[in-house]
Formats: structure tokens, sequence, C-alpha cells
């Protein structure tokens, strides 16, 4: 009868022990699976803080060469046509420049065809318009240096725009000044004139 009665206590013990022991174990399971989940929760935060971190220097990289007042520009757009004496010459020029003017910088690129590969022309920031010869070149300080800085040049090779064999010439040139453009006293930058090794002015392309 004793023993009987033990064996009672012992299985009602365990039938009370049992659920408190499983409960105790799923607890423990819910706090660990929590625990994992915070910890892959930071470490995703953490992925995309570095992200943004390497995506903001890598954009930094990518636009470090751009001029200080790149924030605030204006952009200038115009086609090459023949002048009178490149149409003489034979010249079939076709092609396109761009200025852009910063508060503090300016820069002009040019892609034009129809160029005689055999020769290296200059190609400059002129006063004037294409109507009306094009003007000089266009100075920042005004009866200064006839050359840069004071003056801006679209060049490729050393002083000069030479084409490659196909008679297509890419260019480029920047200056440390904003040029001006709506100036009622000064000169104004208004076109791009490539002129011949001898001075002959064969295309021009207005800036507007």
């Amino acid at each position: 009868m004793i023993d009987a009665l033990h064996g009672l206590a012992s299985i009602s013990f365990a039938c009370f022990l049992v659920p408190r022991v499983t409960r105790r174990r799923k607890l423990r399971r819910l706090i660990h699976k929590g625990e994992q989940e915070k910890t892959m929760s930071n470490q995703v935060r953490r992925f995309y803080r570095v992200s943004a971190i390497f995506g903001l220097f890598a954009l930094m990289g990518l636009f470090g060469a751009v001029p200080a007042g790149a924030g605030n520009s204006a952009r200038f757009h115009g086609t090459f046509t023949e002048t009178p004496a490149g149409a003489e010459l034979g010249y079939d020029i076709h092609g396109s420049a761009k200025m852009t003017v910063w508060t503090d910088a300016t820069a002009v690129k040019v892609n034009v065809s129809g160029l005689d590969p055999a020769k290296a022309y200059g190609s400059h920031l002129h006063n004037g318009t294409c109507a009306s010869g094009g003007g000089g070149h266009y100075q920042d300080d005004e009866g200064g240096d006839i050359e840069p800085p004071n003056e801006l040049w679209i060049t490729n090779s050393g002083t000069t725009l030479s084409p490659n064999p196909g008679g297509v010439g890419h260019g480029g040139g920047s200056a440390d000044w904003a040029a001006r453009v709506t100036s009622t006293t000064q000169t104004n930058a208004r076109s791009v004139v490539i002129h011949e090794p001898g001075g002959t002015r064969i295309a021009c392309a207005d800036l507007t």
C-alpha cells in the first residue's frame, strides 16, 4: 500500500513538474530567438549605415573634380557652322560646343567633325556672336594677357585642338573665373571659334 502511494506521488509530481520544465524550455527558446532577431536587426542596421557611408564617399570621389561653385551653374550650348571663309576652303563642319559657368569657374567642351587630320587648330572662347564675326578672344581681364589663364582655350593637345584620323576633334578647357554672360559694361562670352593654323576662322558656335 505504501509503495503504491509512493508511486502515485511520483507520478503526480512528474505530471506537475513536466509542464513547468516544458514552459521554462519554451521561455528560454523564445528569449534566445528574440536575442538572435535583435542581433540580426542590429547587423542589418549597421550594414545599411556602412553602405550609406561608402556610397557617400563614392559620390564624393565621382564628383570630386567638379569646381567649387558647381551647386550654382548656368549652361550654354551652341552648334558649329562654317564661316564664309571656312566654306570657301571646302570645310563641312558639324558639331557642338557646351559652356558651363559656375560662381568661380568656367568650362567649355567641343565635339566637332569635318576637320583636316593633318592640321592642329586653334579653338577659343570669343566675345562676339557668329553673325558679327565672333569678335575677339574673351578675356577675364580685358586688355590683359592674350593667353590662359586670362583667356579660355579649348584644346586636346598642348595649346591646339588636333582632330583624330577621321577628322573629329574632341577638346575642352577651363578657367578659375566665371565668364561674364550678362554684363552691360564689359564684353560677354558669346561664342566658340575654331581657327586654322594660320588664323583663318573656319567655324563658329553661338553659346545660348
